[in-house]
């Protein structure tokens, strides 16, 4: 196990396993018969653990990318899946193993679409469009290859960022619309609302996360 991490190490990868145990209060999680698979940047965690080419092991310590980490809430004997980076650490008694550690710089697919959802409605068209062209610029610094990891459980990068430019392109014509509207409606008049799609509500399993 450790030799083959140690070919993993610096390597974005995708895991999944069963939480077994914590230690270090709850800041280090075990998983228990986990699989990884280097990451590719764009598969969702559900579609890349079905990849061949990965690696299975007995159990697998996932930590955060920072010092300051805090306890993490867990569900013993649960399946999780997510991203991290292989990295070397030391033990107490001086022998280096390696960990999967979560980047402090991720950014999960599915929760932008619930944040979204959520206050669509009462959000205006301005703020949407702003929420998405925000979301267009990270996913810009994923692929470029940035500290800023996009990922998803259930949905890959490229059919997000796709979502996503038909949602700007639907926005800003709809206020481009508006606002010609505007000008030449009487005021006194009453506009029609118009109907702008949410994201569709995604099934998801659990991403850990610190």
């Amino acid at each position: 196990m450790r030799k083959t991490l140690a070919s993993l190490e610096g390597e974005l990868v995708v895991y999944y396993g069963w939480e077994v145990g914590t230690r270090y209060d709850k800041t280090w999680v075990c998983l228990s018969n986990p699989y990884v698979i280097i990451w590719d940047r764009d598969l969702s965690v559900q579609d890349a653990i079905k990849q061949k080419g990965g690696y299975r092991f007995d159990h697998l310590w996932l930590t955060g990318d920072k010092e300051n980490f805090g306890s993490q809430k867990i569900k013993q004997f649960k399946q999780v899946g997510g991203i991290g980076v292989v990295r070397r650490y030391r033990r107490k008694n001086g022998t280096v193993d390696f960990t999967v550690k979560t980047p402090s710089d991720r950014w999960v697919i599915e929760d932008f679409l619930g944040i979204y959802n959520k206050n669509f409605i009462t959000r205006s068209l301005r703020g949407n469009l702003k929420l998405i062209e925000d979301a267009l610029r990270i996913v810009a610094l994923h692929e470029g290859g940035s500290s800023e990891i996009v990922f998803g459980t259930a949905n890959s990068v490229s059919s997000f960022k796709e979502e996503l430019l038909d949602h700007q392109h639907s926005l800003s014509s709809s206020i481009e619309i508006t606002e010609k509207t505007l000008e030449t409606t009487n005021m006194k008049g009453k506009c029609k609302k118009i109907n702008i799609l949410q994201f569709p509500n995604s099934t998801v399993s659990s991403s850990k996360g610190f």
